[in-house]
């Protein structure tokens, strides 16, 4: 269905402070190296993936170390629960639990003695039905942008995250982190997707229904992106995070996915 409706852009205002003094102090000099949980488990078809990384300071080549060592389980409610498989370069993957709607799910991870947990919920699958082009004048520029069409549920907030793959490459980047709340009272919505495309782009959008929890971490790790040390900017924080032990995010979600060709 393509309703026309009020248009929700994704706009990642940075929190402004007064004026903060420079300093020659490397940022991350006297920090330790912390441990980094990225997972997720959906509604759709196993496998999921776990990956854990160490911090390492800025002035090392590379970003992080990957932990090849823990052992991690994800579980449900039921107690139900998997000891995931190392598959290299820190990722861990699960492939017999499966993710279903409205329940809870839980991970474990034991390493170098520590035990880190987390928990997060699937919420309704996002209520969206088909994906359109629309040449807009959009923060991106004069040309062509994705447009998610869909109805209004019953709740009175829904949050969402956009993850998009473009011609068979998964964005990866913290920089293309698209994310909106349904809180319109109209009876159907619209997204538009703050990215221009170009003519015969293959776009598979894969819009997650999350926590608000969830949602506060990838609004956090935005805003940190968007931090561009000038004087008037906070210093870089850790975006807030349900997982308890570590840095990171377990994301627990329902996904609806549509696949449209630019033309």
């Amino acid at each position: 269905m393509r309703i026309v409706s009020r248009i929700l852009f994704v706009v990642m205002l940075p929190v402004w402070y007064g004026c903060l003094e420079a300093t020659d102090t490397y940022l991350y000099e006297d920090s330790e190296s912390e441990l980094v949980v990225e997972g997720r488990i959906t509604n759709a078809k196993p496998p999921y993936f776990v990956r854990i990384t160490k911090s390492v300071s800025p002035k090392f080549e590379n970003n992080s170390l990957a932990i090849v060592s823990a052992k991690v389980v994800i579980a449900d409610e039921t107690g139900f629960e998997e000891q995931l498989t190392g598959i290299g370069n820190g990722y861990y993957m699960a492939s017999s639990i499966q993710g279903n709607v409205d329940n809870e799910y839980y991970i474990d991870i034991e390493y170098d003695g520590k035990t880190i947990r987390a928990a997060d919920h699937i919420m309704q699958p996002p209520l969206f039905d088909s994906v359109g082009i629309r040449q807009l004048i959009g923060v991106k520029g004069n040309g062509e942008y994705v447009v998610l069409y869909g109805e209004k549920g019953s709740k009175s907030k829904y949050f969402y995250k956009v993850e998009l793959t473009v011609n068979g490459v998964k964005s990866q980047a913290y920089s293309s982190i698209y994310l909106f709340e349904d809180i319109s009272v109209q009876n159907n919505q619209e997204f538009v997707i703050p990215e221009l495309f170009n003519s015969g782009d293959s776009v598979l959008v894969e819009v997650h229904s999350i926590t608000e929890q969830i949602y506060e971490y990838f609004r956090g790790l935005n805003k940190q992106v968007d931090n561009l040390y000038g004087n008037v900017q906070a210093p870089l924080l850790n975006p807030p995070s349900n997982v308890s032990g570590a840095l990171g995010y377990f994301m627990a979600s329902a996904v609806w996915s549509d696949t449209i060709v630019v033309k």
